[in-house]
């Protein structure tokens, strides 16, 4: 029989071929839910690995994670024989490009971890050394466990535990005037003195 054995191969194949569709969809599922994860955390921070995906067909291909044309996602960056930067979105990318960026989503992931640390200490060290409202200095106040400075209602005994206007439970009290005040301690403290005047 001619072509008997590319007949046979083929028959051997298709349950391999099935494994590796299945396998891919299960891993695009995977891009896909990091993916939502990272858009949800609304951190605005763009990331490039700085290895290429692979040789050959992808060595000019780079994976990050940024606003492009769809948006906050995933992206195989390419550069093209005229030396022009196309992106295509991960999840629309081929299958090699998919399966070569497996081993770089969770450095990328890792890169944006430490980029968002990196800003909150700069932003934390900021706030730190800011003036607190000159109208907290007629109230007691404390701290939570993360260092926020919180106002406890006039009514409130200044202790350990006691609850403060936000709803936050103080770990010590604080007596300073330079600190990192609650967001929703300012917010609702403004808006009592609104009300008294």
């Amino acid at each position: 029989m001619v072509l008997g054995s590319a007949r046979r191969l083929l028959a051997d194949l298709a349950p391999l071929a099935e494994h590796l569709n299945q396998s891919t969809d299960a891993f695009t599922e995977q891009i896909t839910t990091i993916q939502a994860d990272l858009v949800e955390l609304s951190a605005g921070i763009e990331v490039e690995h700085e290895r290429p995906l692979g040789d050959d067909d992808l060595q000019d291909s780079y994976l990050s994670f940024r606003r492009g044309g769809a948006g906050w996602a995933f992206y195989v960056r390419t550069r093209g024989f005229d030396g022009e930067w196309e992106e295509t979105p991960l999840l629309s990318a081929s299958r090699d490009a998919r399966i070569a960026a497996a081993g770089q989503i969770d450095e990328i992931v890792q890169r944006i971890a430490q980029e968002i640390r990196r800003k909150v200490g700069v932003l934390n060290k900021v706030i730190e050394e800011s003036p607190l409202p000159s109208e907290w200095a007629s109230y007691q106040m404390g701290t939570d466990d993360a260092g926020l400075v919180h106002v406890l209602d006039v009514l409130t005994e200044a202790v350990p535990g006691a609850e403060t206007l936000c709803g936050a439970h103080i770990v010590e009290l604080f007596a300073g005037d330079r600190g990192r005040p609650c967001p929703k301690c300012l917010r609702l403290e403004e808006e009592q003195r609104d009300i008294k005047f």
